[in-house]
């Protein structure tokens, strides 16, 4: 599910994009005047964001500095308490969504390890409205958390809207711990080709996928999607990307605290190809495991 960006007139903004780039069926949004809740669009303002989401603390964290969430307020009530998740729409700058992600297997770096995604702007005119509202949310998000947690927005004075991105990411590997130590591994056959990860096996292991999923061309007109793996994505294609937010806490409780937001993959859903007819082709790379080959 999630929740979607939205315009200054309380517009979905994933019904704005030039009309090859408009999947609200497919994304789940209601159609034909159902009414939309309002946990299901992000705030335009700032000054609303109160009202829909909320920073709590949670003192049995594992990690003290990712002790903090961001909630639904209309959701979330003891003991039930539901993260807020954003559903961004894009075109793929570049991506390393491989089972291993970033990762060239030196053990040190596993617990760096991320798949990751960034989202650009697109070229039509129409598309430049829509990236307004999705950059505004991105920054009312960050600055919500910073405000609330009392640290200082960081700076973006002077940078245009239409040459930001959207970065998000997701942790590749699971510290192995006493709790945890008997997880089965999420790897699949193919997924590490070098053996890399029996190396760290004793620290980490990969315990989760990022789903991944493609509108499947032989059922566009029921709009059902299929699972996909990263081979199917390539810079330029037209993708939802969903995400939940992670606070990140420094500091000594006697120190003004330093706070870091990140965008965290839940999903990525491929819309429509880059190479699709009706589509600009662009070329672009495709992410097989670790490698990176470029298009022809």
């Amino acid at each position: 599910m999630g929740s979607f960006i939205q315009d200054h007139l309380g517009l979905p903004t994933c019904e704005l994009w030039s009309p090859n780039f408009r999947f609200p069926t497919v994304l789940g949004l209601p159609t034909g005047g159902e009414h939309i809740p309002a946990w299901r669009l992000v705030p335009y303002d700032i000054a609303d964001f109160d009202e829909w989401a909320y920073v709590r603390h949670d003192n049995a964290a594992a990690d003290p500095t990712r002790a903090k969430s961001l909630l639904y307020r209309e959701l979330s009530s003891a003991p039930t308490f539901f993260p807020v998740k954003v559903r961004f729409q894009g075109f793929v700058a570049s991506a390393r969504l491989a089972a291993l992600g970033n990762w060239a297997g030196a053990a040190l770096e596993a617990k760096s390890a991320r798949q990751e995604i960034t989202l650009r702007c697109g070229d039509a005119d129409e598309d430049e409205g829509v990236w307004e509202s999705t950059m505004r949310a991105v920054d009312n998000i960050k600055d919500y958390i910073y405000c609330v947690l009392g640290a200082p927005s960081k700076a973006r004075a002077g940078v245009s809207h239409l040459d930001r991105t959207v970065f998000a990411q997701r942790r590749v590997f699971t510290k192995v711990r006493p709790t945890n130590r008997q997880l089965p591994s999420a790897l699949r056959e193919g997924d590490d080709p070098h053996g890399y990860c029996e190396r760290v096996a004793k620290d980490w292991k990969v315990t989760s996928r990022l789903s991944m999923g493609r509108l499947s061309p032989s059922m566009v007109d029921d709009n059902r999607t299929v699972v996909c793996d990263h081979t199917a994505f390539k810079t330029g294609d037209f993708v939802d990307v969903g995400v939940s937010v992670e606070i990140v806490t420094f500091g000594r409780f006697d120190e003004k605290p330093r706070v870091d937001v990140h965008f965290c993959l839940e999903h990525v859903l491929l819309l429509r190809p880059a190479d699709e007819e009706g589509t600009e082709a662009v070329a672009g790379t495709y992410v097989a495991q670790n490698v990176v080959f470029a298009d022809a």
